[in-house]
């Protein structure tokens, strides 16, 4: 089920790439895609750590969130 919601997300991706990055320099994407990957790295910590079933949030949620972004 989430190789499906894999290519899924990966149709959005490659749509908004066409749609809003694709005139963007390559150095100026890496960039972004740093900044992002900073910003979702405490979700394999909380998952980890097990906080998000402490804030009730199940595991399947945050395993597909992490693992689609």
């Amino acid at each position: 089920m989430l190789s499906i919601l894999g290519f899924v997300y990966l149709i959005l991706g490659t749509q908004a790439y066409g749609k809003w990055f694709k005139d963007s320099e390559y150095r100026n994407l890496f960039l972004l895609d740093a900044v992002l990957s900073v910003l979702f790295a405490p979700l394999s910590f909380i998952y980890v750590l097990r906080l998000n079933t402490a804030w009730g949030i199940p595991d399947m949620s945050l395993i597909v969130f992490d693992s689609t972004v």
